[in-house]
């Protein structure tokens, strides 16, 4: 039997808070104005409509960089938030700054996420 997941009594996240979400190699695209990598609109997507993030204010970079992660992209609460999207705490028990954006980002909340992220820790040397 598949058990279903329950998020109720789970306390908010506030929008004031910066989520931070692992970005994984094929998660990346070259920015052509930058020279640079940037995350694809793919890594803001999850088939559960679950996106898993870290709460910048509960952890640090060396806690929540792991090993198949090659950057970490920050971007603020407000946006999926604004979008009807519910930010929740979700902690587990190696990563207590562990959060949930629940329901799948809309094209224009994943679009303005893109627009305003920055690099908490930006991937180098991938080629």
């Amino acid at each position: 039997m598949h058990e279903h997941k329950t998020f109720e009594g789970r306390q908010n996240v506030d929008e004031e808070e910066i989520l931070w979400r692992k970005i994984h190699r094929k998660q990346l695209v070259p920015d052509e104005e930058t020279g640079r990598f940037r995350p694809m609109s793919g890594a803001f997507k999850d088939i559960r409509k679950e996106l898993s993030v870290d709460v910048a204010s509960k952890t640090t970079k060396k806690k929540a960089l792991v090993e198949w992660a090659v950057g970490i992209a920050a971007f603020s609460a407000s946006i999926p938030l604004k979008h009807g999207n519910r930010v929740i705490y979700d902690p587990m028990p190696d990563n207590p700054a562990h959060a949930l954006v629940l329901g799948a980002l809309s094209n224009q909340c994943i679009q303005e996420i893109l627009d305003k992220y920055h690099w908490v820790i930006e991937p180098k040397n991938l080629l």
